[in-house]
């Protein structure tokens, strides 16, 4: 997936998971799961980016719930590992 189609995913489930006014876990975990499905976590690289450019870190709790493998390596790139 390129750039922008993870920035728009990774910032759609941002808000759907935890901005007031557009919360909706439901249509947030359904989305999580067609993103992945898509193929957004085949880049785990440009994923950690854009997390990191988004300030969007919580949203690793809620990846994990999906692929638990990815987050790990995820967080493990933030670190810096």
């Amino acid at each position: 997936m390129n750039r922008l189609i993870v920035a728009n995913a990774i910032e759609v489930m941002t808000k759907l998971f935890f901005e007031e006014g557009s919360k909706n876990n439901e249509l947030a975990f359904k989305a999580m799961e067609i993103f992945i499905e898509l193929g957004l976590m085949k880049d785990i690289r440009l994923v950690a980016e854009v997390i990191e450019a988004q300030k969007a870190f919580a949203l690793l709790e809620k990846i994990k719930l999906f692929d638990v493998i990815a987050a790990g390596k995820i967080e493990d790139l933030l670190k810096g590992y």
